[in-house]
């Protein structure tokens, strides 16, 4: 309803993924690795508020300062909650991994071994030249590239989880 455009988020009548997959009969399962207050957060329990949620840290007063509270790493929480066993005993469900790693300080949010540069494509490169300004700090894109690094390793542990089901699954990353 265009009506709608100029009402706060909360406000606006909306039909969530998760509505249309609940009303045919298929079960929904977050499970989260960000916070489950705050502005940052508003999208997720907006679009999964009717789901059943799992979050790695269920502070619901940290608000944007759940960046502060210590989360585990987006894989450990993954496999701690989704097993080839448990999906096995599924039967038409809809789960989503909702993952911390892509956002900064990126190198807080990855394992040790993948804190370091990528590659080295960029070295010749000053700060000014990559970024406009020259205040900005290189570290910053290898930090970045780093996570990425480490999310392709989320995903891919997630797809060998998913490939070893007996059942037929239907993988989707989304990024944001």
């Amino acid at each position: 309803d265009p009506a709608d455009d100029f009402l706060p988020i909360t406000q606006r009548k909306r039909v969530s993924i998760i509505d249309v997959l609940q009303a045919a009969d298929i079960n929904t399962k977050l499970y989260s690795n960000q916070g489950n207050t705050g502005t940052w957060n508003y999208a997720s329990s907006i679009i999964f508020g009717k789901s059943q949620s799992k979050f790695s840290n269920e502070n619901k007063y940290a608000g944007n300062s759940d960046n502060r509270i210590k989360k585990p790493f987006d894989h450990l929480f993954f496999n701690d909650n989704i097993t080839t066993q448990k999906l096995d005993s599924l039967s038409k469900s809809f789960i989503t991994f909702h993952s911390y790693a892509g956002h900064g300080p990126y190198l807080k949010n990855i394992p040790i071994n993948f804190r370091k540069p990528v590659d080295s494509l960029l070295n010749g490169f000053s700060a000014e030249a990559l970024f406009g300004n020259a205040n900005s700090k290189k570290s910053l894109l290898d930090s970045y590239d780093s996570a990425i690094s480490y999310i392709d390793f989320s995903v891919s542990n997630a797809i060998e989880v998913v490939d070893q089901s007996n059942k037929p699954w239907v993988f989707i990353y989304f990024a944001d």
